[in-house]
């Protein structure tokens, strides 16, 4: 239900009487009190507040029902104080609301989710009595440095910090054990710490868009890593065992300065997906054929002369992309010929110059 333009400081007494409500939005309104009363509302979950304007902060009466709350578009500082007296709250929506300190989260202790995107946090005030919480997303915020304060927050499972100026991280980052999403897209971290590679939960790594120059082989930490995103940074290899991690679906390393890929990437028996065009790559990588899970191949853009027979009998590939390669003038006609039998015989997707073919999907 959405209550749009009411001009009431109070909700009105017929919103009682809907006992199936279970979400409210309350949407250029004046509300200056979220009533104990709301909780007569048995289905009721999620509040969302937009643009409200009471005189001063809105104040939250005690409820035990209320899992989600969203707060957008205040800019004028009417959000609670704290948000304690939701005690089954389980996420908090603060994006958009143009913060410069972070929210106070003390009795927050059913808080799972925190959404402090697109706002003008710094996390210089990050404290222990602000930790908590499965998830934290920090988009679009003016943080430089995260701070050692975010060890606290040993529950993490997902932090996301895309689209910042983080030139590095702490040491106290390896005191998040349980986390399984790292997100970093977008930002200028040169060098992963040590305590980063003994986080063994890691599932999905993105660090597009960085400045780092190299991995560490402590790489073989990341035992459970599923997608690692490394695309559009410094680097001119990968670390020796990168094939140690047994359970990588999906490799981005494109738009860096990689000529070679290291021989043990053969032993990513779960590969699925592996860019690596835009890079400096002059021989083909043969390990490359003995991935027997590949699906979606892109070496685009390197510096390949030749390409082997082999590739286009790979039986899982379905998309091979070749284009950009300077690949010798005498061989382009067998390469081509190569590509329509793989078309014919797998109704695979390949992108080369002599023969751009694409299969609808209906016919796969």
């Amino acid at each position: 239900m959405c209550l749009k333009g009411f001009k009431g400081t109070e909700l009105p007494g017929s919103l009682y009487l809907l006992q199936n409500l279970k979400d409210l939005v309350l949407l250029d309104t004046r509300i200056k009190k979220l009533p104990s009363r709301l909780g007569e509302l048995k289905g009721l979950e999620t509040i969302t507040l937009l643009n409200n304007r009471p005189k001063g902060r809105i104040k939250l009466g005690r409820n035990s029902r209320i899992t989600t709350l969203v707060i957008r578009d205040d800019e004028y500082d009417h959000r609670p104080k704290n948000y304690n007296r939701f005690t089954r709250l389980e996420s908090l929506d603060l994006s958009r609301n143009n913060l410069v300190a972070m929210p106070s989260l003390r009795g927050t202790r059913a808080l799972k989710r925190l959404d402090l995107a697109n706002n003008r946090l710094t996390l210089d005030d990050l404290r222990k009595e602000k930790s908590g919480g499965e998830e934290l997303i920090l988009t679009t915020n003016k943080i430089e440095k995260l701070p050692p304060a975010i060890g606290y927050f040993k529950d993490l499972k997902k932090l996301n910090l895309n689209a910042n100026q983080v030139s590095s991280l702490p040491p106290e980052i390896g005191r998040l054990t349980k986390l399984e999403q790292l997100s970093l897209y977008k930002n200028k971290v040169s060098m992963l710490p040590g305590e980063l590679y003994r986080l063994g939960n890691l599932k999905v790594i993105d660090l597009y868009y960085n400045e780092l120059h190299e991995l560490d082989t402590a790489i073989i930490n990341w035992a459970q890593l599923e997608i690692l995103y490394l695309a559009n940074n410094r680097l001119l290899r990968l670390p020796s065992n990168l094939g140690s991690m047994k359970r990588l679906r999906e490799l981005f390393i494109h738009h860096n300065r990689i000529n070679s890929l290291p021989g043990s990437i053969n032993g990513l028996d779960s590969l699925r997906v592996l860019r690596v065009n835009d890079n400096t790559l002059l021989e083909f990588p043969g390990d490359v054929l003995q991935l027997k899970s590949l699906e979606n191949f892109d070496i685009v853009a390197n510096q390949l002369t030749t390409v082997p027979h082999q590739l286009f009998e790979m039986r899982r590939l379905k998309i091979l992309s070749l284009k950009g390669n300077p690949l010798d003038p005498h061989l382009r006609p067998q390469i081509a010929q190569w590509a329509r039998e793989a078309i014919a015989r797998q109704r695979v997707v390949i992108h080369l110059e002599e023969l751009e073919t694409t299969v609808p999907l209906e016919a796969r």
